[in-house]
């Protein structure tokens, strides 16, 4: 009882277009410099919503393992 969890940095991401990956592992500045490129693709490109680019916490392999296992 009142035991706080151990927060996890999450450090990598992915960002996705319409559901697809399209930068993978990417630190939170990049991911940051890509989200603000991309708002301004959105801004000029007619077939493209915002609410078509998403980001997601990059999970390496030996992660998915390591959670598989716990």
């Amino acid at each position: 009882m009142g035991q706080s969890k151990k927060e996890e940095k999450i450090d990598r991401y992915n960002i996705l277009r319409k559901g697809k990956v399209i930068f993978w592992d990417v630190t939170e500045r990049e991911l940051f410099d890509i989200m603000e490129d991309l708002a301004v693709e959105t801004y000029y490109n007619s077939d493209l919503k915002s609410s078509d680019i998403t980001y997601e916490p990059a999970i390496h392999l030996d992660e998915k393992t390591y959670q598989s296992e716990n």
